[in-house]
């Protein structure tokens, strides 16, 4: 019993050592290649001006809305 305990406890103790040496490594490797912009300025009030000439369509059959 305390040998099975003791290979359990050392597995474990491997298993965990062995994913914090990766840690540094896989923090690493991802970088963003560039930040992330807005190119130009979005107005709201000139976009929901645009909305308004969007067509309208009837909802005639309901048994296609999810």
């Amino acid at each position: 019993m305390r040998n099975a305990l003791r290979v359990s406890a050392t597995a474990l103790t491997v298993a965990s050592v062995s994913l914090i040496a990766t840690v540094p490594l896989a923090a690493g490797w991802w970088t963003p290649a560039r930040q992330v912009t807005v190119a130009v300025a979005i107005n709201p009030l000139r976009l929901m001006e645009r909305a308004t000439d969007l067509p309208v369509l009837q909802i005639e059959d309901f048994s296609m809305i999810y």
